[in-house]
């Protein structure tokens, strides 16, 4: 081709470039401008010339020329990649700071040199007025914006991808670099990641991890490069494989196998991250059908008179595994969304005992998270619709990990259970969510105080004095008070004093699957006890039933 024509073409082909975009230019390998044409001027302040031989931050702000010029050598020959939501970077005096679509392009001729095209988009309006983001979502708000992308794709067939990106070391790196330096670190990793990701779908979910929705069809490769480039550390890419069918599910078992992996530390890190997820929608799967087919059993621990040992009721607590605690499994169903049928069938299994035995009364535990899920009241309901005098001998304790969000609701829903002839119980008062705000807020028949207030209680002890004016206060609002943990005489007779009207705990006996039924006798305390000491039940039984921890949960 002669050279006139060949000029023609180059000037046809920058034509093209411009037409779909307001500036187009060439970075060489070393990061300089070769080459620029179009607005320059009414972008960056600068004419095309006077950007020649000038870098990144001539047109994009730090944050993004730092991310660009790690991006920029992971780019192959004949690969594209963009566009990245960038920040623009402002002349002095001039109009406010803009967006725009900056794409990349490595032409095979033109060797190490880097093509970009960049779109202006909006004004940036302030904070949150359509800036580049850095800012990775939050764990609750990844859900979100995750559920809805899956959804979507679903729905229109479109392949997504959810990757879990590891930094190991990421936070010692950080911490060892001066303040200002690790926060453009971070930023700049925000920006990478928020590059890739679709819709926002990017979240730092704990320190070095990050989860990613990405388009299926784009290789991991490039994001790995650009973050080593960034900070200097080897991510590992994991692609957690969701199930589009359920993505709520899918993403919550991907949050819990993380806090568990997170947990495990080292021997979780070095088996791997999906490891840990496989292992934990093996145990779900595991879970259900245990659920479904009924096999887990209750024991059943009893709550006795602090002043004769008369017993007043029995708590059943589940049984998954011999010498293993089910603290772990029943969080995994709170968790993962399964709490709703376990106390659902925890309730049919104590209703059984309770046609069987109809002198006895059971407590069984209802999740906070169930009771305000409208799956759980009506099955409930259901459970003893057969037989309206179980209602009168079945009490509902109610228990969780986290605080109920709308207590106004579980209000009006425990007083329509009170009204149908349960009694209710609030769990583990003065540990965690369960609080004086509980009491203002609900009204219930009984109020069980958690363990740690009576675990080497002493007479005039600040545990003493409280268990002491929070015992008036229940009887003064018209709840009857259990305490739990109770393990040697002295705490019997010093609970007794203060006011508290029932005891639980292995100074009364342990939890067993066939109890003495017998409610009309007297309880005594275990024989053998010295005063103060606490009983030591066999080797088998502790590992069992676990004193001190989930016999009293």
């Amino acid at each position: 081709m002669p050279g006139s024509d060949l000029a023609q073409q180059s000037v046809r082909l920058v034509g093209l470039a411009v037409a779909g975009a307001d500036l187009v230019f060439e970075i060489s390998d070393a990061g300089s401008i070769l080459f620029a044409l179009g607005a320059a001027e009414h972008l960056t302040g600068f004419d095309d010339d006077a950007l020649v031989g000038c870098g990144w931050n001539a047109v994009l702000d730090d944050q993004d020329a730092a991310m660009m010029a790690a991006i920029g050598p992971t780019v192959s020959p004949g690969e594209r990649q963009g566009p990245f939501r960038v920040r623009l970077r402002s002349a002095p005096g001039s109009r406010p700071a803009r967006t725009a679509s900056l794409s990349v392009f490595r032409l095979p001729q033109r060797g190490a040199n880097l093509s970009c095209a960049l779109s202006a988009t909006a004004v940036d309006a302030g904070a949150g007025g359509g800036a580049a983001s850095d800012q990775l979502a939050d764990r609750a708000g990844f859900c979100a914006i995750a559920s809805d992308l899956m959804r979507q794709a679903r729905k229109d067939g479109l392949p997504l991808r959810l990757d879990l990106v590891e930094l190991e070391g990421y936070g010692e790196a950080m911490a060892a670099l001066p303040t200002d330096m690790a926060n453009l670190r971070r930023k700049i990793v925000g920006r990478v990641l928020q590059a890739q990701a679709i819709a926002g779908g990017a979240s730092e979910v704990a320190e070095g991890r990050f989860a990613i929705l990405c388009d299926a069809s784009v290789a991991p490769g490039p994001v790995a490069e650009q973050l080593e480039a960034v900070t200097g550390i080897k991510p590992a890419i994991t692609d957690l494989n969701v199930d589009l069918e359920n993505p709520a599910q899918a993403l919550k078992a991907m949050r819990y196998a993380l806090d568990c992996y997170i947990a495990e530390g080292a021997d979780a890190s070095v088996r791997g991250f999906e490891a840990t997820l496989n292992r934990v929608v093996q145990d779900a799967a595991r879970f259900r059908t245990r659920l479904a087919n009924d096999t887990f059993q209750l024991a059943f621990q009893p709550i006795v008179t602090l002043g004769g040992g008369v017993l007043h009721h029995f708590e059943a607590l589940a049984r998954f595994d011999a010498d293993v605690s089910p603290a772990d499994t029943i969080r995994m169903a709170e968790e993962l969304d399964m709490i709703v049928d376990f106390d659902l069938a925890v309730v049919r299994c104590a209703c059984r005992h309770l046609a069987a035995h109809p002198h006895v009364s059971i407590a069984v535990n209802v999740s906070g998270a169930s009771l305000l899920d409208e799956r759980f009241l009506s099955p409930f309901l259901k459970a003893t619709s057969g037989d309206p005098s179980l209602r009168g001998r079945l009490l509902i304790e109610l228990t969780e990990t986290a605080a109920m969000l709308c207590l106004e609701e579980a209000a009006a829903t425990l007083k329509g259970l009170r009204d149908a002839g349960f009694r209710v119980c609030i769990d583990d008062f003065g540990a965690g969510s369960a609080s004086l705000e509980y009491l203002s807020a609900l009204e219930v028949d009984i109020v069980k105080f958690d363990g740690r207030f009576v675990r080497d209680l002493e007479r005039g002890s600040r545990n003493y004095i409280l268990l002491k004016h929070l015992a008036g206060l229940c009887k003064a609002l018209g709840a009857e008070t259990v305490a739990e943990m109770v393990e040697t005489p002295l705490s019997a007779a010093l609970l007794a004093e203060v006011g508290i009207e029932y005891g639980q705990g292995w100074y009364f006996g342990m939890p067993l699957t066939n109890p003495n039924w017998d409610s009309g006798r007297q309880w005594l305390p275990r024989s053998g006890l010295g005063e103060g000491r606490p009983h030591q039940p066999p080797v088998a039984a502790r590992a069992r039933y676990g004193v001190g921890g989930p016999s009293y949960t």
